[in-house]
């Protein structure tokens, strides 16, 4: 990994920190939250919160989020699904140097186009 970028693992863990930070930003303009922490606490992952309407179903048998299941199944999007803080939920969008910023525009579409999960 540390080939790909000409300044090496220095200029990769920079570019992923600028790429989770966009995908944070746009995220959370999409769903309509603020960000969690400050962008100095994150690395190459960031944490944000679902809209509000997409919590309550429990996890599947193996501990998958109904949401999570769903991104998959329907559109071929595999991001962590947790639930946090008395019943909200978070996805979890890592950036690595093969994203783009149009993927997590792809995800918050992807997101905003599932209905309430059923129990």
């Amino acid at each position: 990994m540390g080939s790909l970028l000409p300044g090496g693992w220095k200029q990769l863990m920079e570019h992923n920190h600028a790429l989770a930070l966009t995908a944070r930003d746009r995220l959370c303009t999409a769903f309509e939250v603020p960000p969690l922490v400050p962008d100095s606490m994150l690395g190459a992952m960031a944490a944000v919160y679902l809209p509000s309407r997409l919590e309550g179903a429990p996890p599947d048998a193996l501990g998958f989020d109904p949401i999570q299941n769903a991104l998959l199944a329907r559109h071929r999007i595999e991001v962590p699904v947790i639930p946090w803080n008395g019943g909200r939920k978070l996805v979890r969008p890592s950036a690595q140097v093969y994203n783009q910023p149009a993927d997590y525009d792809r995800l918050a579409r992807a997101v905003l186009a599932l209905g309430a999960p059923q129990p």
